[in-house]
């Protein structure tokens, strides 16, 4: 899968969440970009990349996420290798 469309899954799955469906997440958002993110945000976001995404993420992996968006993306193309 190529990295914009990991972005583009990431936008519908994270804008299901917090109820956004404009949310266009891009190599420059962050955590503080997202209105309403929070650390349980966080914890339904990485339940729906597994299942989305088919893999999983342990606790390392989920340790790396930082503000920066492009961390997961960088973490779910590591997952696809």
């Amino acid at each position: 899968m190529e990295r914009n469309d990991i972005y583009t899954s990431l936008s519908q799955i994270l804008g299901d969440i917090i109820g956004d469906t404009r949310l266009n997440l891009t190599e420059l958002t962050t955590t503080d970009d997202i209105s309403g993110w929070s650390s349980l945000v966080q914890t339904q976001l990485v339940i729906e990349i597994e299942k989305h995404f088919n893999c999983h993420l342990t606790l390392r992996d989920i340790m790396k996420i930082d503000k920066n968006i492009s961390s997961i993306v960088t973490l779910i193309e590591n997952k696809q290798q």
